[in-house]
């Protein structure tokens, strides 16, 4: 019996001419081949967890991979027991394989994703998986209406702005469905460097501008929402290439990440300051 657990990345292609292939480099596993394949997965199915609610989080989820298709797959292997380092790990081994492979083969073979993620077995299992509980909600119609038309009224006012917002935009929802990582905090960083930090890289623009909103004063809004220290992580993870959050505040990082990015958008869209932001400076 083996105590490892394997982490995979599979894609689908019709470059690669001359399968099956298999390479060994370290604790990865570089493969191409022929379906026919199955796997047992398994699957988060809920993230977002209403309050007081009985909830399914995952289940086990069979892949099969088609017969008569040719397909690539990058398999890493630990036997760390915390799931998130176990997949951090991995995932980096994969990762690199697959940049090396890119610059020494063709990036293309990589262009259809199949799966990434755990490959379970008889022997383990594992899910690491981000889960919060939200407050159950109901949409009134005429309400979001009102907010809409409020938005779109906002944008015929300044071209420069809505320009702006349709690209932040772009970027708040490509981040929306991510978990945590250094993906969704690039795009959500970002968000704010389009406005208000344009044409600058100081972040005083951006504390001067939820400053007024809130009615606080410019030291305190830096320090109570920790501005200095998201730009440090920005930083860090751009010239380091090191998400440098603590996993035991990663979703209270991320999360007044987003609420102070959510000001920052209703405020573009003439849509009042809503409170978000009041637990962290009160």
């Amino acid at each position: 019996m083996t105590n490892y657990i394997k982490y995979a990345v599979i894609y689908k292609t019709s470059l690669v001419r001359n399968p099956p292939i298999k390479i060994i480099s370290d604790q990865v596993v570089f493969e191409v081949f022929r379906g026919k394949r199955s796997f047992d997965t398994p699957r988060q199915v809920s993230s977002i967890l209403p309050e007081k609610e009985d909830s399914l989080i995952a289940k086990n989820s069979p892949l099969t991979l088609e017969e008569g298709q040719t397909y690539i797959q990058i398999t890493a292997r630990t036997k760390e027991v915390d799931p998130f380092l176990a997949k951090s790990v991995c995932e980096n081994e994969v990762d690199m394989v697959l940049a090396m492979v890119s610059i020494v083969i063709n990036s293309d073979i990589f262009a259809e994703l199949v799966y990434r993620g755990w490959i379970l077995n008889e022997n383990r299992a594992i899910l690491e998986s981000w889960v919060r509980v939200s407050k159950a909600i109901s949409i009134e119609n005429s309400f979001l209406s009102e907010q809409l038309a409020t938005a779109r009224k906002k944008h015929r006012q300044n071209n420069d702005l809505f320009e702006r917002f349709k690209l932040m935009s772009r970027f708040y929802a490509k981040a929306c469905p991510l978990k945590p990582s250094e993906e969704k905090f690039l795009l959500l960083w970002t968000i704010v460097e389009i406005f208000p930090m344009k044409d600058t890289s100081n972040i005083e623009a951006l504390i001067i501008f939820l400053a007024k909103l809130t009615g606080k004063s410019v030291m305190e809004t830096k320090e109570k929402l920790a501005i200095g220290k998201l730009y440090g992580t920005r930083c860090d993870l751009v010239h380091n290439g090191k998400l440098n959050i603590e996993l035991k505040t990663m979703w209270e990082t991320f999360e007044r990440l987003e609420q102070i990015i959510i000001t920052v958008l209703r405020e573009m869209n003439g849509i009042n300051y809503n409170g978000s932001l009041d637990k962290y400076l009160n």
